[in-house]
């Protein structure tokens, strides 16, 4: 009221004022703190692991990371180089994504990316095996035999032999003069310049068969798990599913076997392999072993851009693994997908700087006598490292990556990586 400027002077007024204030803060301040928390929640829930995400994109390292280092000796290049990897986040526990006939993926449920800052060594004076670390560099020359690495059936009839053929000569010359059947299944192409999954949206390369070449990936990943492994190779003995490479050529042998005019039935088709040979391994009186031949099909440039990375396997542990389930139209397959380290130098990161194309890097996906295979599908019961200076690895985690040392006006990254199963008489101790 107008007549209360009479009662209380201007000091008064003020002090009164003051007090009607703090009143108020008083009684507003657990509602304020209500919508706090309330917005805080929100937050997360959009973080957690519910929600979809896309395929991370490569990208430098993040602020705050040293610069690259060089031997003293010129001629060795690069010691080591900063790179971000896309991890996982450590409460990531049940992701999955679904997979069409083209091999093109849907959004990613349950993945919140990690991106972390490594140092990358160079691994090319190393001396790393594929049976102790996981991956191995190899003298592998193609470049005479002038594959289309873009025709899926000049890759299946003219480059599997190939690949056959310098596994089986690695595994002979690791562990002997052993009988062993080697097959090559799958494979994959990938291009740096194909629009896949990059956010340039370039026109996306096409194979033979009108399949997207997809990008490097930039994720830490292994290809099997204690669960998929061995469900691959079980799967290898039956007739080749719709997403199966191989499944024209074993059509075509059907078909000719049967002869003109017969009709060819789905069971009809052969197997890769023989059904009792996979029921050994699986029962673990043979040693079976996924391995990747992973290859530069560059004949003019060797790989700079976005080349590929291994972690050692004695620096993998179990607890940094989490399942990630690719649905198809016909069956589920399963990677592993690493959380975070709590260490970003718990990880040893290892790769060979500018590999050419006859130069050729086995990685090994699953090795049924790999020290984490050999948990038999509890592997998250514990923190178990998955090999010591004596005992197989199971498998490499690997990632592509962003060099930094690699010039601006490096050409794209072009490579193929072939899966070939073996199957060795030995078995596990």
């Amino acid at each position: 009221l107008p007549s209360c400027h009479h009662i209380f002077h201007s000091q008064e007024m003020n002090w009164m004022l003051r007090i009607s204030n703090i009143f108020r803060l008083i009684l507003l301040l657990p509602f304020s703190i209500s919508a706090g928390m309330t917005s805080t929640t929100h937050k997360a829930a959009d973080s957690t692991p519910s929600s979809k995400a896309s395929w991370p994109q490569l990208q430098p390292p993040l602020e705050g990371y040293d610069p690259v280092e060089y031997y003293e000796d010129t001629n060795y290049g690069v010691m080591s180089v900063p790179a971000c990897m896309n991890y996982v986040g450590r409460e990531c526990d049940d992701i999955y994504t679904r997979r069409d006939l083209s091999g093109t993926d849907s959004d990613i449920v349950g993945a919140t990316w990690a991106p972390t800052n490594v140092r990358v060594k160079n691994a090319r004076h190393e001396g790393k095996t594929l049976d102790l670390n996981g991956f191995e560099l190899l003298s592998s020359q193609v470049s005479d035999l002038n594959v289309d690495f873009l025709d899926q059936k000049d890759v299946v009839d003219r480059y599997y032999p190939h690949c056959e053929r310098l596994v089986a000569e690695s595994i002979q010359k690791t562990w002997g003069g052993r009988n062993l059947i080697v097959k090559a299944f799958d494979h994959n192409v990938r291009s740096s310049k194909s629009g896949s999954f990059s956010s340039e949206k370039q026109q996306a390369i096409k194979n033979a068969n009108g399949a997207v070449v997809q990008n490097p990936l930039g994720v830490v990943h292994a290809d099997y798990t204690c669960v998929s492994g061995p469900k691959r190779l079980k799967d290898l003995s039956c007739p080749p599913k719709k997403n199966d490479v191989l499944r024209a050529q074993l059509l075509n042998l059907a078909m000719e076997t049967a002869g003109d005019g017969a009709t060819i039935d789905e069971s009809d088709i052969p197997s890769l392999l023989q059904d009792a040979v996979v029921q050994d391994a699986l029962e673990g009186k043979k040693r079976f072993i996924f391995v990747n031949v992973w290859r530069n099909i560059n004949p003019n440039e060797p790989v700079l851009r976005s080349p590929l990375a291994c972690i050692d396997a004695k620096t993998m542990s179990t607890a940094d693994l989490v399942t990630f389930k690719i649905h198809y139209t016909d069956r589920i397959g399963e990677n592993y997908f690493v959380r975070s380290p709590e260490n970003p130098d718990g990880h040893g990161w290892w790769y060979y700087p500018q590999m050419n194309m006859d130069e050729a890097l086995l990685l090994k996906q699953w090795d049924s006598s790999g020290r984490i295979a050999q948990l038999d599908g509890k592997e998250k019961s514990g923190d178990v490292m998955d090999a010591s200076h004596d005992s197989a690895s199971t498998f490499t985690v690997h990632s592509a990556f962003t060099d930094v040392s690699c010039p601006t006006d490096a050409l794209p990254r072009e490579s193929i990586e072939v899966r070939c199963v073996i199957i060795l008489d030995d078995a596990a101790d």
